[in-house]
This record gives C-alpha cells, sequence and structure tokens, in this order.
C-alpha cells in the first residue's frame, strides 16, 4: 500500500508540476503575444510619428523657403527702391541746377533790361539834344536867307502859317525872333546836358531815380517848341506834322513803344517768379517724399527679417522624435 500511495503521490506531484509549467507556458505564450501587439502598435506609431515628422519638416522646409524667397523679394524691392532714390536725387540736382540756372539766366534778363533802359534814356537824351540843334541851325540858316534875299531885293517866297499857337507861345517867339533878326551872322549855340540827366516819359519804369533837372529839362524842351514855332522861318514847330502841341508823332510813338516794354517786363518778372517757385517746390519735395519711400521699405524688410528668424528659432527649438 504505501508504494502504490508513494506512487499515486509522485505522479499528482509530477502532474500538479506539469499542470504549474503548463500554465506557466501559456502565461508566457500570452505575454508574448501581448508583447508583439505591443510592438505592432508600437511600429505603427513610430510609422505614424516618422510620417508626421516629415510632413512637418516639408512644411518647415516650403515655409522657410517662402520666407528666403520674401526676403529676397524685399532685398530686390529695396535695391530698385535704392535706385529710384538715387534717380530721384540725380533728377533733383538736376532740378536744382536748372533753377540755378533759371536764375541766373533771369538775373542776365534784368541785367539786359536795366541796361536797355539805360540806353533807352542815352539815346532819347541825345536825340532831343540832336532835334534841338538841327532845330536852331535850320532857324539860323533860314534867317540869313532872308536877310539875303531882302539885301539883293528878290521877292520872298510864301510860306505856310505855322499851326494856332497860344498867347505865351506867340509872345515867346516873337520875342526870340525878333532877337535872332537883330543878330543874324551871331553862330547857334549848341545846348549841351549833363550825362546824370534821363528824359524818361512818365510811367517807363527805371532802377534808378530820375532827377528833378530831367523834368525841367523835358518842359523847357516843350516851350522851346512852342517859341520855335514863331520864329517866322521854315514854320517848322516841336509839336510836328499831326501831333499835339509840344508831342511830336515820334514822342508819342517812343511812348508806345516804352509802355509795351514796361508792360513785358511785368509778365517777364511775374514768368520768371512762377518759374522759381514751382522749381524751388520740387527741390523741396523730392528728398521728403525719397526719405518716406525708403523708411517705408525698410520697415518691410525688418518685418520680413523677423519672420524668417521666429522659423528658424521655431524649427530648430523643436525636438526631434526618436523613432523605435
Amino acid at each position: 500500500m504505501s508504494r502504490e500511495f508513494s506512487a499515486f503521490k509522485f505522479e499528482t506531484r509530477e502532474a500538479a508540476k506539469a499542470d504549474t509549467s503548463r500554465s506557466q507556458t501559456e502565461s508566457l505564450k500570452k505575454q508574448i503575444e501581448d508583447a508583439q501587439k505591443l510592438a505592432e502598435e508600437a511600429r505603427r506609431e513610430s510609422a505614424e510619428l516618422k510620417n508626421l515628422l516629415e510632413g512637418t519638416r516639408k512644411n518647415l522646409k516650403s515655409r522657410a523657403d517662402a520666407a528666403y524667397s520674401l526676403a529676397e523679394g524685399a532685398q530686390a524691392k529695396a535695391a530698385d527702391a535704392q535706385k529710384r532714390a538715387e534717380h530721384s536725387h540725380a533728377k533733383a540736382e538736376q532740378a536744382s541746377s536748372k533753377a540755378e540756372q533759371s536764375t541766373y539766366k533771369a538775373e542776365q534778363a534784368d541785367t539786359k533790361v536795366d541796361k536797355f533802359r539805360a540806353d533807352y534814356a542815352r539815346a532819347g537824351n541825345e536825340l532831343n539834344c540832336t532835334g534841338e540843334y538841327l532845330r536852331e541851325q535850320m532857324d539860323h540858316l533860314v534867317n540869313q536867307a532872308r536877310l539875303g534875299m531882302q539885301a539883293s531885293g528878290v521877292p520872298m517866297p510864301a510860306i505856310e502859317p505855322p499851326p494856332p499857337r497860344t498867347k505865351t507861345a506867340e509872345a515867346a517867339g516873337a520875342n526870340e525872333s525878333s532877337s535872332k533878326v537883330e543878330n543874324p551872322t551871331a553862330p547857334p549855340r549848341r545846348r549841351r546836358f549833363s550825362n546824370d540827366i534821363q528824359l524818361l516819359p512818365v510811367g517807363f519804369p527805371s532802377s534808378k531815380p530820375v532827377p528833378a533837372t530831367s523834368v525841367a529839362l523835358s518842359k523847357g524842351a516843350a516851350a522851346a517848341g512852342e517859341r520855335e514855332a514863331t520864329t517866322g522861318g521854315a514854320g517848322v514847330s516841336k509839336g510836328g506834322v499831326g501831333g499835339p502841341e509840344g508831342f511830336s508823332s515820334n514822342d508819342i510813338a517812343v511812348a508806345d513803344v516804352r509802355d509795351r516794354v514796361t508792360k513785358l517786363e511785368h509778365e517777364f518778372l511775374k514768368w520768371k517768379d512762377g518759374i522759381q517757385n514751382e522749381l524751388l517746390a520740387k527741390v523741396f519735395n523730392y528728398p521728403k517724399r525719397i526719405e518716406q519711400g525708403i523708411k517705408a521699405v525698410a520697415a518691410s524688410v525688418l518685418e520680413l527679417q523677423e519672420e524668417v528668424e521666429r522659423l528658424s528659432i521655431e524649427s530648430s527649438s523643436r525636438p526631434m522624435p526618436v523613432v523605435v
């Protein structure tokens, strides 16, 4: 009995060991299957992470390329803006030089106008002096011819009557004609005027003040015309043919020309001032516009550079996942 019990006990122990080993084997198999499932899930997750990282890398690369292209475009725009600024600066310098040339030409024109005034006044003075001298010579020759014809008994030719005169002019002319008849052989006196006298008409602009003697000489010349009209000679009056008393048609034409010159001078000065103001406004406005354009371009370039730096920092600071 003891042998049978020992054998049964041994068999029971062996069966328990077998059951234990079998259960352990099944448990190990289950653990292995679970480990395989975990490994499969880990491989799948790693593949997904790898794909996600690849997409993130491509996205970051495309964004970095776009940022670099934007930066290059901004640099090209900045270079173009700088070229335009230089071109505008050159244009501003050209406009400034043109303004200086216009100012110089305007000054030359002013100088020419002043010279024209002086020459015109000098020519008028000389013309008046020459006219007075020629009138005196003519009266002297007419008086000599009259005395010679009276002495030789030749009848006097018919002389046309002079134009109507005032009582003052008749008295002055009678006195002057009697004095010339009493001294027929006396040489005519030539009037001499000083160089500082300018006979300018009323309304003619002049940069220099007209001396008071010129006004007196003008009035004296008009009175002399009235006096010489009564000399009894050829009947030549200062008024001339068709002109008012005391003024000839030449004097009226000269005054008209002087008025036209004055009008043209005023128009030229107005045009010169307008051109100078326009050029100065352009010269002063060009640098401001150039500076504003450069500031705007520089601000856009700085913004693009900051965006590129931010993207670079984000891409470099993000940790790369480890693929198992």
